[in-house]
């Protein structure tokens, strides 16, 4: 669940938003994946810029964007266990999107700056996410 905002312009527009996420904190290969007894709450706040190359129509639009975000874990942290993971960290984040009248639909990629685990070098948060949302 989240909300951005485009401030300053239709062309080239400054982006903020913030958003609430549930993640499993197990992997598992069962139905039992997202069981609700384990995952972990999130919260991001984001503010990027954003542009709109192509807009074929008032109502067809074709969108891109680029984001700081920074995420904190405000529950369910209790679940993995005493293994040092990060509460909170820092990424960046890219998308396409394609505007329909009132309607966005979004692809994003974001890419973590810092390690979920501090001793591991190489253990960033990546991941790929596919919004729906509508314009107002």
């Amino acid at each position: 669940v989240g909300l951005d905002k485009r401030i300053l312009g239709r062309g080239l527009y400054v982006l903020g938003g913030a958003q609430y996420f549930r993640v499993a904190s197990k992997g598992s290969v069962t139905s039992e994946f997202l069981k609700p007894s384990d995952p972990l709450h999130y919260v991001k706040a984001r503010m990027g810029l954003g542009l709109t190359p192509l807009a074929l129509t008032r109502f067809l639009k074709c969108r891109v964007k680029m984001l700081a975000g920074y995420q904190y874990i405000l529950g369910g942290y209790q679940n993995m266990g005493n293994a040092g993971y990060s509460r909170d960290y820092k990424s960046l984040d890219a998308g396409l999107g394609i505007t329909v009248g009132l309607f966005t639909v979004d692809v994003e990629y974001t890419r973590g700056l810092d390690n979920v685990l501090p001793d591991d070098g190489n253990s960033k948060y990546h991941t790929w996410l596919i919004t729906a949302g509508i314009e107002f």
